[in-house]
C-alpha cells in the first residue's frame, strides 16, 4: 500500500515540521491541550525533542526514544537530508521555562538509518548521542505483529504540532494520545482519526503497546495525510528490532573513565597543604570521583565543578601514596595513584613552597592558607581567592553539611550540593576576586569554576 503522492511526511525537508530562520517554530507557545485529541504530558522522560540544525538559522524539530544510554530510536526522514547538528532536549516544553527540563544532550552521529528507506517502508534512524542520558531507557518490540493487533489501542507520544495544515502551529510541548490500530502491513501499522492522531513534529516519535504490564515501543511515527485528521502510519518496530539491537552493541559502548594525577608529580617532594590535582573524564557520565591521601580520604571533591583540584590533609612526614578512583553511571571504575614524599623540614624560607615559610626548621604557612586574606587566586594555595562584601580571602569548594572539609574556624557555607569555606560569622554577596561583583554563593562557585578551567589551559 503506497499513497506517496498524497502523503506529507511528518516533519521532513523542506516543509520540515516547524522549519523556521532561527529553530523553535514561532508559535510554540500556544498549547491548547489538544494534539488531535491529546493532552500534554510530563510522563515519558525518555521521548526527547529532537532539535535539528540546517545552518543559516533554519532549523527543525523531530520526536524520538531513548531505548539505550546514548540511543534515540527516530525516523529516517528526520534526518535525511543531513542536519549539520542534532540535539536531544528532555524535558516537557521548549516553550519558556519548563519545570520538567531533564537535560540537553548534543548527538555525537545521526546518519544511521535504515538501507533503502521510504516512506512506505524502512522509515527509521539511529541517533547516537555524545554521552550517556541521565534517563532510563525504554524497552522496543521484538515480537511479531500480526492482524490479530488490529484494534490494539496505540499510545502516541509526540513534540509536533496540535493544528495541521501549512503552516500548522502548536508544537513544541510534550503530548500524547491514544488511538487504534487500523491495519498491520509489511513495514507499517496504520491509525489515525480527526480525533486521535499524530502531526507535523511527531515524526520520529513512539507509538506504544502495552506487552506484559510494560509500555514498550511498537512503532516509529513516519506519515500522515495533510490536515492531521485522517490516516497515518508508523513504521513496524519489531520488524528492524535485530538491526536496532546489533546497532546498540556495536555503539554504544562503555569505556571504563580516564583519570589521571595531575599534580604533584610522581616522586616529588611536597610540602604541608599540598594541592592534588586530578584530571578525569568518562564517555558517558562520572558518578563518583574519590581521593585519598595513604588510604585517608580526601574531603571537597564537587564532582559537579571540574578541576579536581583539592588540597591535602594533615599528614606525617614520610611517604604518601595519593590515589584517584572514578566511577562512571555504568559502574566501571579506573584508579591512577603517585607516589610522592611529604617533607616540612627546612633551614632557610626558600626550602619551603610557595604560601609556606621555615619556623623551627619546619615548614609552616605563612600565607595562601584557606582562610587568609589574598588579593588574587595565585595568592592561595588552592588557587582559589574569592570575595564575600569587601573582603577577599582564600577559599576552597566544600560540601555543605559534611564533616572535616574546612580548616578549624571555618564553615562550609552554601545551600546546595557545593558550597565555599569561609569564616562562619561573614556573610554577604559574592564574586571573584578583581571582577565584577555578581552576588550570591551560586556567583562565586561558577567564576571559581571558571577562573580555574582557564588557569588549567595556559598550563597545557
Amino acid at each position: 500500500m503506497i499513497r506517496l503522492a498524497s502523503l506529507l511526511a511528518l516533519v521532513s525537508v523542506p516543509l520540515a515540521g516547524c522549519l523556521t530562520e532561527s529553530g523553535p517554530p514561532e508559535e510554540v507557545g500556544s498549547d491548547p491541550q489538544e494534539i488531535i485529541g491529546g493532552t500534554t504530558t510530563t510522563d515519558y522522560p525518555a521521548v526527547p525533542l529532537l532539535s535539528l540544525g540546517f545552518g543559516g538559522g533554519a532549523g527543525a524539530i523531530c520526536s524520538g526514544t531513548l531505548v539505550s544510554p546514548r540511543v534515540i530510536l527516530t525516523a529516517a526522514h528526520c534526518v535525511d537530508p543531513s542536519p549539520a547538528e542534532v540535539t536531544a532536549y528532555f524535558g516537557t516544553t521548549v516553550s519558556g521555562n519548563d519545570p520538567g527540563r531533564i537535560e540537553s544532550v548534543p548527538a555525537e552521529s545521526w546518519e544511521v538509518y535504515h538501507p533503502d528507506w521510504s516512506l512506505s517502508a524502512g522509515d527509521f534512524a539511529l541517533v547516537l548521542l555524545a554521552h550517556d542520558s541521565q534517563v532510563e531507557p525504554m524497552g522496543y518490540l521484538t515480537a511479531e505483529l500480526d492482524d490479530g493487533d488490529v484494534g490494539r489501542p496505540l499510545h502516541l507520544v509526540g513534540w509536533g504540532n496540535t493544528v495541521g495544515g501549512n503552516p500548522g502551529s502548536g508544537a513544541g510541548s510534550k503530548r500524547h494520545v491514544t488511538a487504534s490500530i487500523q491495519e498491520v502491513e509489511d513495514w507499517l501499522v496504520l491509525y489515525g482519526s480527526p480525533s486521535a492522531n499524530t502531526c507535523q513534529g511527531d515524526s520520529g516519535g513512539p507509538g506504544f503497546l502495552s506487552v506484559g504490564g510494560q509500555e514498550v515501543v511498537a512503532s516509529v511515527t513516519s506519515w500522515g495525510i495533510e490536515g492531521c485528521t485522517s490516516d497515518s502510519g508508523a513504521g513496524r518496530v519489531d520488524v528492524v528490532a535485530g538491526w536496532i539491537a546489533d546497532y546498540i552493541a556495536e555503539n554504544d559502548v562503555p569505556l571504563p573513565p580516564e583519570v589521571a594525577v595531575a599534580r604533584p608529580a610522581q616522586g616529588e617532594r611536597v610540602r604541608p597543604g599540598f594541592v592534588i590535582h586530578i584530571e578525569a573524564t568518562d564517555n558517558t557520565r562520572l558518578e563518583s570521583l574519590e581521593i585519598t591521601a595513604n588510604g585517608v580520604p580526601v574531603p571537597g571533591v564537587q564532582l559537579e565543578v571540574p578541576p579536581y583540584i583539592v588540597n591535602a590533609p594533615e599528614l606525617p612526614d614520610g611517604p604518601v601514596t595519593i590515589e584517584a578512583v572514578a566511577t562512571d553511571n555504568r559502574g566501571d571504575s579506573t584508579r591512577a595513584s603517585v607516589e610522592v614524599t611529604l617533607d616540612s623540614s627546612c633551614s632557610q624560607a626558600s626550602d619551603c613552597g610557595p604560601g609556606y615559610t621555615c619556623e623551627d626548621s619546619a615548614c609552616v604557612p605563612s600565607s595562601g592558607a584557606t582562610g587568609d586574606l589574598c588579593a588574587d587566586n595565585e595568592d592561595c594555595l588552592s588557587g582559589m581567592c574569592g570575595t564575600v562584601g569587601d573582603e577577599s580571602r582564600c577559599t576552597q569548594q566544600c560540601t555543605p553539611g559534611e564533616e572535616g572539609v574546612c580548616p578549624a574556624g571555618l564553615a562550609c557555607l552554601g545551600d546546595g550540593e557545593v558550597g565555599y569555606c569561609w569564616p562562619d560569622d561573614d556573610e554577604g554577596g559574592c564574586q571573584i576576586a578583581g571582577g565584577p561583583g555578581r552576588g550570591g554563593l551560586t556567583a562565586l562557585l561558577v567564576g571559581l569554576a571558571l577562573v580555574l578551567a582557564a588557569a588549567r589551559r595556559r598550563r597545557r
